[in-house]
């Protein structure tokens, strides 16, 4: 641990450490407060740096407010553990809680599998050759290319997903989805974000309340659902099955059967291989050639 410097007009507490590892070990880090960046690096080890940021210019106040962050690190085997808590969480203690912040940056190997929460902040991840799950209540999350399983849930943060080899999770309530390549299936949920995907070539389900949803190319089945924003979809190489209750469906060609509803929206289908039923109340349809 270094001392309280000076930055700027903050002042800073460091912990840094560092541990040996070998690939396919995990990096789980649990913080009640605090951003975490995540990098990766071709050497066998895990490296922390854990800062304490508080803006004041009395003494104690810095002092008192970075007693009351606790930082824990443990390594177990090819694992390490990084907790971040506040030790009191009384009313007096407020005003200093809501002032500190806290920065996590750890770089790991480039084969390694992260388990990353938060409660009020930001999730980076860069390049990652493992399974990666990221959570936290109201910051944004965003991976880079991840050759594992990703899962980010999010109270009302966006999520932005880079290149993902296998399956993919993602929720959130009020932020938007941006899910860049995926080689396995994906399941897309919001409440009232907007959900955009470049292609999946494996199953795609997409629902969201009240956002748009707008998707590329699908090599499987797509599903997707929306209370009342607009659904646009690419080619579909599988089934289609499309549903909103006020807004509009685009869709491009569609290999297998579709299935499209809407109860005001306007529809409009592409070329469909297989069999084709639309369905509105009050809006128009408009339909390319189908097969059957």
């Amino acid at each position: 641990m270094n001392g309280i410097k000076r930055d700027g007009q903050d002042y800073t507490e460091t912990f840094r450490q560092n541990y040996e590892v070998n690939p396919g070990g995990t990096l789980t880090v649990d913080a009640e407060l605090g951003a975490i960046h995540i990098k990766s690096s071709i050497l066998n080890e895990v490296d922390v740096l854990v800062r304490k940021r508080y803006r004041a210019t009395d003494a104690g106040q810095i002092r008192k407010a970075f007693s009351n962050v606790e930082v824990g690190i443990e390594q177990t085997d090819n694992d390490v553990r990084i907790d971040v808590d506040r030790i009191d969480d009384n009313a007096e203690n407020w005003f200093w809680q809501e002032k500190t912040r806290v920065e996590i940056e750890v770089t790991v190997p480039v084969e390694f599998n992260l388990d990353l929460s938060t409660i009020s902040d930001s999730i980076e991840t860069g390049n990652i050759k493992g399974d990666v799950t990221a959570e936290t209540l109201s910051g944004i999350v965003s991976t880079g290319p991840t050759e594992g399983n990703l899962s980010i849930e999010t109270t009302s943060g966006h999520i932005r997903a880079g290149r993902v080899v296998g399956r993919v999770h993602t929720k959130t309530l009020s932020g938007s989805i941006e899910i860049g390549p995926v080689n396995g299936n994906a399941t897309l949920s919001s409440t009232s974000g907007r959900i955009e995907t470049d292609i999946v070539k494996g199953d795609l389900n997409a629902e969201s309340l009240s956002g748009h949803i707008k998707i590329g190319p699908v090599n499987r089945d797509a599903t997707l659902s929306s209370t009342s924003g607009r659904i646009e979809s690419d080619t579909v190489k599988g089934d289609l099955n499309a549903e909103t209750l006020s807004g509009n469906i685009r869709i491009g060609p569609v290999n297998g059967d579709a299935t499209v509803s809407s109860t005001s929206g306007n529809i409009k289908t592409g070329h469909v291989g297989g069999k084709l039923e639309t369905s509105t109340l009050s809006g128009k349809i408009e339909s390319s050639f189908h097969t059957r």
